[in-house]
């Protein structure tokens, strides 16, 4: 029953970000924003942040139970790595979705969205495979590889977005709150995330751990 929870967990997921994704880009190319760099700045960027409507928050609320899967031994993944992703995603997704939605005008709120859903297209297919015991490498090359380029680049727009966020909340708490977050995703949640990576890619790709049975849901 559990292998069956978590399969139906994965899949809800992965059709979350597929329809996300689709209704996104759907929106960019029938507006020409993947012909140039001018078309897609000129795009209407909250309109893509929207093109979902609520199906965004429906993912990020079930992406709490990622936090709740290892906690309960569900999974062999830590919690803290999974805290701290579902948390920092969380927090954007608020400040875009409610705190400060004047920075779904930005296109670094589409570019964190589309780097998002980017990641989730290959993690959720990885988790699937890896719950079912099939070994695909090309699978698992891709989910230890991409996050090399995409975390760094969904990284600074979360930040972007962070940085000018906290000079539109009125909540006076919530701007020190943001005040004091951006120092420290910069020089520590950022810094930790990418080191875990590094080493899971160095276990997986490395040989040190065997690719069909020990890949753990990160």
């Amino acid at each position: 029953m559990l292998k069956l929870y978590l399969t139906a967990f994965n899949v809800t997921q992965l059709t979350l970000w597929i329809i996300i994704l689709h209704n996104a880009t759907t929106y960019i190319t029938s507006n020409g924003g993947h012909l140039s760099l001018t078309a897609f700045m000129n795009l209407d960027f909250a309109k893509v942040w929207n093109s979902s409507g609520d199906l965004l928050l429906y993912n990020q609320l079930l992406s709490i139970m990622e936090i709740v899967h290892p906690a309960l031994g569900f999974i062999r993944g830590g919690v803290v790595p999974a805290l701290t992703q579902v948390a920092g995603r969380g927090h954007q997704f608020l400040l875009v979705s409610f705190f400060a939605t004047s920075l779904q005008s930005l296109w670094w709120s589409t570019l964190m969205l589309l780097v998002w859903g980017s990641i989730e297209l290959i993690r959720y297919p990885f988790y699937l495979f890896a719950l079912w015991n099939v070994s695909f490498y090309p699978l698992v090359w891709l989910r230890y590889t991409v996050w090399i380029p995409f975390y760094p680049t969904g990284m600074t727009a979360e930040f972007m977005l962070a940085f000018y966020g906290s000079s539109l909340v009125e909540n006076e708490y919530y701007h020190f709150v943001l005040l004091a977050l951006l120092p420290a995703s910069l020089f520590y949640f950022y810094p930790s995330q990418l080191m875990y990576m590094w080493s899971q890619r160095k276990k997986v790709i490395g040989g040190v751990q065997s690719t069909s049975k020990k890949a753990k849901q990160n």
